[in-house]
């Protein structure tokens, strides 16, 4: 099984890297998974599906000092201390595509616990971007499917990548505002 799931793994690696996406359901949502620093491929998303929020997933917590511009130690007890997985929604992101950039308001940050996403994102070694769709219509995820490449392996209505995530808006400073328990 451990084999088969490498195997699974490499396949989504090399299907992300070639500016695919992938259809999933990340907490409790169905939408497309994307490699978060290809500008091209997140704008097109982003224009495409308008989502409220987005989430960027990294496989361990040292990995976000590349993407935040500034962490609060808060932060790091938040992450360390929670019973269940939280993201956090940061003021200030860097070396993502433009789009997350300018959108940050709107993007949770997390470290995944789930053993397929996790091994998926430390073989890909960059952050991958999950935006949800909004209505989830035959008819939306048609439209993507015909503008940009895609793909469906494991990641199909069947497999749920679901933790139970809170999301807190977190400043500077330290202060926060929990957005979901």
């Amino acid at each position: 099984m451990i084999k088969q799931n490498n195997i699974v793994v490499k396949q989504y690696v090399d299907e992300l890297r070639n500016a695919h996406i992938a259809f999933c359901y990340f907490d409790n949502k169905y939408g497309v998974l994307c490699d978060a620093t290809n500008e091209n491929l997140v704008h097109k998303m982003y224009t495409k599906l308008l989502p409220q929020r987005m989430y960027l997933l990294v496989d361990n917590v040292v990995k976000l000092r590349h993407y935040v511009s500034e962490i609060p130690e808060i932060a790091y007890d938040l992450w360390e201390t929670s019973e269940n997985n939280v993201l956090i929604v940061f003021s200030e992101l860097q070396n993502l595509s433009a789009t997350i950039q300018q959108n940050s308001a709107n993007v949770a940050l997390g470290v995944l616990s789930d053993g397929f996403l996790q091994n998926l994102l430390q073989q890909f070694r960059i952050p991958l971007l999950f935006i949800p769709f909004v209505s989830e219509t035959d008819e939306e995820i048609a439209e993507i499917q015909h503008i940009i490449p895609y793909f469906n392996m494991v990641f199909d209505k069947n497999r749920k990548l679901y933790a139970g995530y809170g999301i807190i808006k977190l400043q500077k400073d330290g202060t926060f505002v929990i957005l979901r328990k």
